[in-house]
């Protein structure tokens, strides 16, 4: 941990930042923060140069971990001639079309985890990564948008993927909807339940998603959530 030294004041050239543990520079950007917090008082914990090279340190961290996840990324993108979407080149979901990746531990969207490296953290009351392509394989960040479930179903309904009322499929083609021993709501395996609940566990997915991950109906993943389906 970086300290007050030559006359009270740390010089970043005495202290070698740049390889000082992260947590260490972020108690240091902290006890600033706290001593501007408190009005100022007396000398600062540490000068300029070395709040400035804690912080300079910090974002060239942040930045080399940021381009060596998109490099991992982009070795399962093929991106064209730029110009279009960029066509997810691994795993992709044959019944939803949906890319899939494993990353940082967890099976997720492919388009997800680009929306995550290139343009931020998912929002919290945004939680549907959108396409305004309209391609479930396309994981460009610029065709990525984040959405309510009203404004993903609305952004569906809009591009004719939500049909309604005598145009259902359930309407069009009745010999396809499954029932009994058929139903969607028995075609998890034990293997997938126990799938489905790591992916509950470990929150980077909504109930929705997960369902439409595994080819089932919410209520088959909420009911592994609450624990009336036995894991």
């Amino acid at each position: 941990m970086v300290d007050k030294r030559n006359g009270g004041k740390g010089k970043a050239e005495n202290f070698g930042l740049r390889h000082s543990r992260s947590g260490d520079l972020l108690d240091m950007l902290g006890a600033y923060d706290a001593w501007t917090a408190a009005g100022s008082e007396g000398d600062p914990p540490f000068d300029d140069i070395v709040l400035r090279e804690a912080r300079a340190t910090l974002v060239e961290r942040a930045s080399k971990r940021k381009s060596e996840t998109s490099d991992v990324f982009l070795k399962s993108v093929d991106q064209g001639d730029g110009s279009g979407c960029w066509r997810w080149t691994a795993y992709t979901m044959p019944t939803t079309g949906y890319g899939q990746i494993r990353w940082s531990g967890v099976t997720q969207y492919a388009h997800r985890v680009a929306y995550k490296i290139f343009v931020g953290q998912i929002p919290d009351d945004k939680p549907f990564i959108c396409h305004h392509c309209d391609n479930r394989w396309c994981v460009r960040p610029d065709h990525l948008f984040a959405g309510t479930n009203a404004e993903n179903l609305a952004d569906m309904r809009h591009k004719g993927r939500s049909a309604m009322g005598d145009k259902n499929g359930s309407r069009t083609h009745p010999e396809r909807v499954r029932r009994g021993d058929r139903h969607r709501s028995s075609a998890l395996t034990e293997e997938q339940r126990r799938a489905v609940k790591r992916l509950l566990d470990a929150g980077a997915l909504t109930q929705v998603e997960i369902a439409v991950m595994f080819g089932v109906d919410r209520g088959v993943i909420k009911n592994i959530k609450t624990g009336r389906v036995k894991v």
